[in-house]
């Protein structure tokens, strides 16, 4: 499909904020206009040599972001695309202030995990944006979105694993991280509409995952076949997601199912129950992008009620 991109010609398209980043975008343009290949797409810094380094971190240019352009875990991209200029803020802080080199402003467990989960999901958008903002996920090539491009984070390159391994340590044995590193696919964790922060960070957590869990893309019930379907990204984490609920609960039982009717409204728990004893499969994954669009329509097999 023919699509605006962070390359080639396009770059005239976007609406920049500052003579600087106008000018590395021009630079990329130049660097990656020519295909996209199958190697790893090493996406250049946006922060310019004569910007202040921040003492600090601030997040507004990600919160605005997420308000502007995402909607019940699905993204505007066409918006986003013609309003780039606070993911671009964003981006070029992160690539310059971060836990390793500014490791007071990052001095509680909370606040490094908040610092690689919103930059993994804006790296993320980021990685669309060049590609066009393609239809599935598949048009970026036969690599993972993961492995396929790299990014400047804190004053080094990364790739989105190297990220996500990131917020994995930095939350340690709590895997309700699983529902806030946001593929940018429907067959994803949904992406939240606002950033991951420090300060309560529990209760985000618990609200991440029960308003995932709602999501007919995340958690599925198949009444005809006695089968619970959950998305990849649960089912690959299962075994994390069940030794946390044994431990918040204390307990040397437990079950995926256990783990979540504990993350879970009272609504899913109740649709939980009726399927006590049912089967759990992985949903087969859908590559398309997150952009903002209907779900998939509902098989006459599977109840959503």
């Amino acid at each position: 499909m023919a699509a605006t991109t962070l390359r080639g010609a396009a770059i005239v398209g976007l609406r920049c904020g500052g003579r600087g980043v106008c000018a590395v975008l021009a630079a990329a343009a130049a660097i990656f206009g020519a295909g996209c290949g199958a190697a790893m797409r090493h996406l250049p810094a946006l922060a310019t040599a004569e910007a202040p380094r921040a003492d600090g971190f601030d997040d507004h240019g990600w919160a605005l972001t997420l308000l502007e352009n995402v909607s019940q875990g699905c993204v505007n991209y066409d918006h986003l695309r013609a309003h780039p200029e606070p993911l671009i803020e964003f981006l070029a802080r992160i690539e310059r202030v971060g836990p390793r080199t500014r490791p007071e402003a990052f001095p509680t467990r909370a606040s490094v995990l908040a610092y690689y989960v919103n930059a993994y999901n804006a790296c993320a958008l980021r990685a669309v944006l060049d590609a066009g903002a393609p239809e599935s996920m598949y048009e970026l090539g036969r690599a993972s979105p993961e492995l396929r491009f790299s990014f400047v984070v804190d004053e080094r390159r990364v790739t989105l694993a190297d990220l996500r391994r990131a917020a994995r340590e930095a939350a340690g044995a709590d895997a309700r991280i699983e529902f806030c590193l946001c593929e940018p696919a429907i067959g994803a964790a949904p992406l939240p509409s606002t950033p991951l922060r420090p300060d309560g960070l529990d209760a985000q957590l618990d609200a991440i995952a029960r308003a995932a869990l709602a999501r007919d893309g995340v958690l599925r019930f198949d009444h005809a076949r006695e089968r619970i379907l959950v998305a990849l990204f649960l089912h690959h984490r299962r075994e994390a997601l069940t030794d946390g609920y044994r431990r918040r609960m204390n307990t040397p039982h437990g079950t995926l199912v256990n783990a979540l009717n504990l993350l879970a409204d009272e609504a899913v728990r109740a649709r939980l129950t009726s399927a006590v004893g049912y089967e759990i499969v992985p949903m087969p994954f859908d590559r398309r992008l997150n952009a903002c669009a209907s779900e998939p329509a509902a098989s006459p097999a599977l109840d959503r009620n």
